[in-house]
């Protein structure tokens, strides 16, 4: 119980996620479109070797929100999707950073329940992390305990 009540001190971003009532009605790829890329996307996951980041570019307006709500939604239901933001340019706690990487910890950790005793432990031991540089944040909150191995129950 404490554990939760921790990691609900988490400050997260309203709406980024991609399941949220925010996102609900925002498109996915029609049936049978960006059928080469989504493959290309889904083979790069799959890939242990692969780079770390697949990068999804292009000019405004050409898609890229749209493939990727549709590879999120594809993850989720296959039970790969750890977390997911969604920037929107202008809109509170989506518009910027701030809030990036505390709102992947919080998913993270209800995803991954064995990662939120770390991730508790991590506002434990700096209560202020929020409001720390966005390397520490991401360090404390995600890369440090995505490398522990699982706490015994």
């Amino acid at each position: 119980m404490d554990q939760r009540i921790r990691l609900n001190e988490l400050k997260v971003a309203k709406g980024a996620a991609f399941d949220s009532h925010a996102e609900e009605h925002n498109p996915t790829c029609h049936p049978d479109t960006r059928v080469d890329l989504l493959r290309e996307i889904s083979k790069w996951v799959q890939n242990p070797q692969a780079e770390a980041i697949f990068w999804l570019n292009g000019m405004a307006g050409t898609g890229k929100s749209t493939i990727s709500r549709t590879v999120a939604h594809s993850f989720s239901k296959g039970g790969q999707l750890g977390a997911s933001f969604f920037f929107k340019r202008g809109e509170g706690d989506r518009g910027g950073i701030s809030k990036f990487f505390t709102t992947i910890a919080a998913q993270l950790a209800e995803k991954v329940p064995a990662l939120a005793p770390y991730v508790k432990n991590a506002i434990d031991a700096d209560p202020t992390i929020f409001g720390k540089v966005m390397r520490e944040q991401f360090e404390k909150l995600i890369l440090e305990p995505l490398s522990k191995p699982p706490q015994a129950a």
